[in-house]
């Protein structure tokens, strides 16, 4: 867990998983043919298997998440 000192963003700052979704078909629209998902703090997040389905509700548009 991250340490005490932490300063939490406030949740209008964070990008909503639907304007994650939103970004991926933007790239994919561009060309971008990959998204990983690597770590850091989005994997902090409570609500973290939604995070984990987006690459399947994404792969329908074209994205491909290795």
């Amino acid at each position: 867990m991250p340490e005490e000192e932490y300063v939490w963003l406030p949740r209008n700052d964070v990008l909503s998983f639907e304007e994650m979704a939103q970004l991926v078909d933007v790239f994919t629209d561009l060309g971008v043919d990959k998204v990983r998902l690597t770590g850091g703090e989005p994997l902090l997040r409570r609500d973290l298997d939604q995070l984990v389905r987006l690459p399947r509700r994404q792969s329908a548009a074209g994205a491909t998440w290795p």
